[in-house]
């Protein structure tokens, strides 16, 4: 399996040149090599169809192409802006790059999308906007951080996929996440986690609407795309001041990324909790 890094990514972009660099996202490229090759033939080898078991990562380069996503089967984008509050219009989507990476999902390829609390959205909004699903420029939050768990997770749907072993969730924040009213061209999608009790839209000062999610999964044609409300989620906890910490390490924040990732990816989940190919016990 190919995945194709977003290299604007803001969490991508602390990783480089964070001061000091490399301490932001070690703990995510880590697992993300060690998933790959540790799935193994032995699991899925009566599956002609399943994609080769080993995780190849890359990263973009200059805008992103049909050419440039050629033979990736997951575009993982880690908020579309600059690390800094400010807007770069250099950051801005274009409509070729929208239309290349929307013809990728249709072919069958698979993004995941996270994105972050006001005003880092400001770019995912359009790349989201493709896929009929809505990010809200906001601030959401319940103090400290959220946690998502219980009747929170949608595990009726995928507990045994994008929720295989994931127990909650957890952020300090997030934007919010809807869906685009039904159409011809949007059929609509499937919420994945839900907002705590006591979350709060700072703008209003009021609980986010109950449509609006944290995370959501909406198939496109021949693909999947999948959208998080907090890439720092996937951050080491420490080691960069700026941004705040990243959760990687809590609840299940990895494990539900590296699932996103092998799903949209076309390879299949575990076939039981603990399942070891190959192995005994």
């Amino acid at each position: 399996m190919r995945i194709l890094i977003d290299s604007l990514g803001s969490q991508v972009q602390v990783q480089l040149q964070g001061t000091p660099p490399h301490r932001r996202l070690n703990t995510l490229y880590g697992a993300m090599h060690s998933a790959g090759a540790s799935l193994t033939k032995q699991w899925n080898s009566e599956d002609p169809d399943v994609h080769h078991p080993e995780w190849e990562v890359c990263f973009s380069c200059g805008p992103i192409t049909a050419a440039q996503l050629q033979g990736y089967d997951v575009f993982f984008v880690m908020t579309h802006h600059p690390v800094s509050h400010t807007p770069n219009p250099a950051f801005k989507w274009s409509d070729a790059e929208l239309d290349a990476i929307s013809s990728f999902v249709a072919q069958g390829g698979g993004l995941l999308l996270m994105s972050n609390h006001v005003p880092y959205p400001l770019y995912d909004i359009a790349l989201a906007e493709r896929f009929g699903i809505v990010l809200h420029n906001v601030f959401i939050t319940q103090g400290g951080y959220m946690t998502m768990s219980g009747d929170l997770l949608n595990t009726e749907d995928f507990s045994a996929t994008y929720l295989f072993a994931v127990d909650g969730l957890a952020a300090h924040d997030s934007c919010g996440i809807s869906f685009a009213p039904p159409s011809p061209e949007f059929g609509g999608g499937t919420w994945i986690a839900k907002f705590p009790p006591g979350a709060v839209d700072t703008s209003t000062g009021k609980a986010p609407p109950p449509d609006w999610y944290y995370s959501v999964l909406v198939p496109w044609q021949k693909g999947n795309v999948v959208v998080i409300g907090n890439s720092g989620t996937v951050g080491d906890s420490g080691g960069t001041p700026s941004p705040s910490c990243g959760m990687v390490t809590y609840a299940s924040n990895l494990m539900f990324v590296l699932n996103c990732l092998r799903l949209l990816g076309g390879q299949p989940q575990a076939p039981s909790l603990g399942y070891c190919p190959g192995g005994v016990g």
